[in-house]
């Protein structure tokens, strides 16, 4: 599966934009390919949808809904955070508290997702609560120390 945009880009620009899709994390095993659905959802191609959720350069409603079907569509664990955390980035700024939804479930699938702490802390920081920002990099630094500075 590819995280990393198409396009050529500075490095800088790749570095940023990866962590906040989860892609550098170091914490986080390769997702599985796909996987069948669960009782009662729609067949899904979750490697195709997951391909979608996660294009950097793409428009963001496609971008929105394919993370929603793999959220939905009974893909294992670490595709589903992977997808909570990307849907999350496509909404902060505009509907924060949305966002902030999506990282807390996607660290209730896994509590070492600092990707999910480090984006949440920026959710935080939009809504102008500095505390639970302050608290929340530090914890996606804690899990993932290069993320240090960022």
């Amino acid at each position: 599966m590819r995280f990393l945009p198409r396009r050529s880009r500075p490095a800088a620009c790749l570095i940023a934009v990866t962590v906040l899709l989860g892609a550098c994390s170091r914490s986080q095993p390769a997702p599985a390919a796909s996987a069948p659905p669960s009782d009662g959802a729609a067949s899904v191609d979750v490697t195709a949808q997951m391909t979608t959720c996660s294009d950097i350069g793409g428009e963001s409603a496609p971008r929105l809904a394919a993370c929603t079907a793999v959220i939905q569509s009974g893909a294992d664990a670490v595709t589903r955070q992977r997808a909570l955390n990307n849907r999350g980035v496509l909404l902060s700024g505009q509907d924060d508290d949305r966002a902030i939804a999506d990282y807390d479930a996607a660290i209730a699938i896994n509590p070492q997702y600092a990707a999910a702490f480090y984006n949440r802390a920026q959710a935080w920081r939009h809504k102008g609560d500095t505390a639970k920002a302050d608290a929340d990099a530090a914890e996606a630094v804690r899990l993932d120390p290069g993320l240090a500075g960022h």
